[in-house]
Formats: structure tokens, sequence, C-alpha cells
């Protein structure tokens, strides 16, 4: 019930989107969200409302790396990543709150979105755009 408002707030995002472009979205992200947006009792994009695009399933099917991480892949394939890494510390920081740590991890995530859309622009050629539906 904590969570409510802020997944009633990424579902709407969400359906400004006709596509979400994820890495490993597919396997975690998006049922993570779907099973939260059930239980808060919020209208979660129903089948063919909303496609996604896979970065990490690409990796996996279309390229031979010796790990098919957001942070490997930008990192062989593109010569550099952005990436930075949380401790332990940090999350805990996190989730009491901190200023410091809250910052760090926009930070974070802003570098992840930053990285997926080089990975995506990179790799896209590669697969048909399919209408996978979330």
């Amino acid at each position: 019930v904590e969570d409510t408002r802020l997944v009633r707030n990424l579902v709407r995002d969400l359906r400004n989107f006709d596509r979400v472009i994820t890495h490993f979205g597919s396997v975690y992200d998006l049922s993570f969200i779907r099973t939260r947006a059930v239980i808060c009792g919020v209208d979660f994009p129903e089948f063919g409302e909303l496609y996604q695009t896979d970065t990490w399933r690409i990796l996996k099917s279309k390229f031979r790396l010796s790990r098919n991480s957001l942070e490997n892949g930008t990192l062989k394939l593109l010569g550099a990543t952005n990436k930075n890494h949380l401790s332990l510390m940090m999350k805990h920081a996190m989730l009491r709150g901190e200023k410091w740590a809250i910052s760090y991890l926009l930070e974070y995530n802003k570098r992840d979105v930053i990285d997926t859309e080089r990975l995506y622009n990179s790799i896209q050629k590669f697969v048909r755009k399919t209408k996978s539906s979330i």
C-alpha cells in the first residue's frame, strides 16, 4: 500500500509511450511493476497496449559476451560505460531516505538510461522490431 502513489505515477508515465526499451526488463522490471500494480489496485496496461524491446535479449541471442549485463555490453561493444555502482552502505542510506544517497541513486539511474539508449542504438539493427507486449 505504501507503494501505491509511486506505482500509479510510474504506470501513468509508461502510458505516455508506445514502446519501452529496457535491459533485462522483460525478465524482471516489467513483471515486478505489473505485480506491484495488481497488489496496489493500479490499472496496469493490458496485453497489446504497450510494447517492449529488451537489450539483454538482443545481447543473449545475437552476441557472444562473457556476460550480458548492461555494463559489460556497453563496455565491450561501445568501448566505454557510464556505469557507477551501489554499495551496501549506499543502499541502506537510500532506505533511510538520506538525501546524499537519493541523489546518488538518481545519478545511477540516469547513467543506466544513457547506457541503455547507447546500447540499444548500436544493436537494434540486428533484430526485427517486434510487437512484443509488456
